[in-house]
């Protein structure tokens, strides 16, 4: 089956925006989950230089100090798995940033990988990585010694922005999902060719209605004109037929002009 985009690889409005809101995610997604892992880090190289007489530039790496606070009762079991897993999704962006966007993609490679592969983006994770601060932080305060970090007020003004960024597109991601999901209902709908002449033995995508370089046949024309006759939308019959949506369009106006049927308007446009 074709993994072509009837309406094309350009991404619409809704696509382009849920990009923007994840792009900003992520940039809180690497500043919190790395304000996290230092935090964790120089509490545990602070406190054990003090307590046990490390050497003064002694630090453990990030796994170390998580280990050494799990195993203090700081750190749950279910926070450090999941940690380590924060962890992984912090590598994904950081050096694997296609993986967190191509299921939003329109061309055929990635819409043919998607099909064996799970979505890995989560989102409002960096939330979760606040919390996860404010909690383990807080049962370390009584036992542990915190180095002062500043990057918190240094980065303050661009979250700010970015969490402000974030609101105003999910309201705008909010409007445009009820108008995509009206539109997927009515497509949904002209997608169905049940009692119509359009059987398994005759479907639209037949390879014999097209020619290898993926154009119509004649037969391919006439089961164009056909579903035209049946009230079928230019988009619908691109979908049915796995053919993209301009061609259709051109083809849809030869119907017109030969005397074919006012197309039925589509109730969300």
């Amino acid at each position: 089956m074709s993994t072509r985009h009837p309406e094309g690889t350009k991404l619409p409005a809704l696509e382009r925006n849920i990009l923007k809101f994840r792009a900003f995610e992520m940039v809180l997604i690497l500043f919190h989950l790395e304000h996290l892992r230092e935090m964790m880090i120089g509490a545990v190289a602070a406190t054990k230089r003090m307590r046990e007489r490390k050497p003064h530039k002694w630090r453990p790496r990030f796994w170390e100090a998580l280990r050494i606070l799990a195993a203090d009762g700081m750190v749950t079991a279910a926070e450090e798995k999941r940690i380590n897993e924060l962890t992984r999704v912090r590598n994904l962006i950081a050096h694997q940033m296609h993986e967190m966007t191509y299921d939003l993609s329109r061309d055929s490679y990635a819409r043919t990988v998607l099909r064996f592969a799970e979505e890995k983006y989560r989102y409002d994770t960096w939330k979760e990585v606040k919390a996860l601060f404010d909690a383990i932080t807080g049962r370390m305060r009584s036992k542990y010694i915190f180095e002062i970090s500043m990057d918190s007020l240094l980065f303050r003004a661009a979250e700010r922005t970015y969490d402000g960024e974030l609101k105003l597109l999910d309201k705008r991601i909010r409007k445009q999902m009820v108008r995509r999901n009206c539109k997927n209902d009515s497509l949904r709908r002209e997608l169905s060719l049940e009692g119509t002449e359009f059987g398994d033995e005759n479907f639209p995508s037949d390879p014999a209605n097209t020619t290898r370089a993926g154009n119509l046949t004649k037969r391919g024309v006439e089961v164009c004109f056909g579903l035209f006759d049946l009230g079928k939308s230019p988009l619908a019959v691109a979908h049915l037929m796995h053919i993209s949506l301009n061609a259709i369009k051109k083809r849809h106006k030869q119907w017109v002009n030969a005397g074919g049927k006012d197309r039925k308007r589509n109730s969300c446009s």
